[in-house]
């Protein structure tokens, strides 16, 4: 028999939080409404962006289930590339911070794409290898519309997939 016999004296009991304090990052739901404007696996609705020239000169369209953006010749700082309008997306939250995840791919020398949504905008460089990039934007507003463009003299063509829009949360607490 084990077992232990004697007295005790001065016990406190007390309780203990063995919880320990978090900060999870989530991702709310996607903002664009219309697969087809995600994977383009069909028609979009995506637009040439080229509001700095008088003639539209970017062209936007499918090639092999990807949308192809060629940009031309321009003057240096003219905005050229692609758009969707925000009547297909859910309208951001000003204030508030998205994710714009996607594939893109270059097709000859890497160069540097400006992305925008509600009313700002952050660059990203991308290189001619197909790979996924993660772009977070804090929106001014819940009007702008998303688009990727570049504002260099060269002309440019690039290739884009699997586009998406999600909201950037944090949930901190006790776990």
């Amino acid at each position: 028999q084990n077992g232990w016999a004697g007295t005790l004296d001065s016990v406190v009991v007390k309780p203990v939080n063995d919880k320990n304090h978090a900060t999870t990052v989530f991702y709310g739901d996607e903002q664009i409404t219309a697969t087809t404007n995600r994977d383009f696996s069909g028609s979009g609705n995506w637009a040439a962006f080229d509001p700095d020239s008088s003639s539209v000169a970017t062209v936007v369209s499918l090639d092999s289930a990807r949308m192809k953006i060629v940009t031309t010749t321009e003057a240096a700082d003219e905005r050229e590339g692609c758009e969707l309008a925000m009547t297909y997306m859910t309208a951001p939250v000003a204030g508030r911070t998205y994710r714009i995840t996607c594939d893109m791919q270059a097709t000859s020398a890497g160069f540097t794409l400006t992305a925008g949504l509600g009313g700002a905008s952050t660059t990203q460089a991308i290189t001619t290898s197909d790979a996924t990039y993660n772009i977070d934007i804090t929106v001014a507003n819940a009007v702008g519309t998303l688009r990727f463009y570049t504002t260099e003299d060269t002309a440019r063509t690039w290739h884009m997939d699997n586009i998406s829009v999600k909201e950037v949360g944090t949930a901190t607490g006790w776990t």
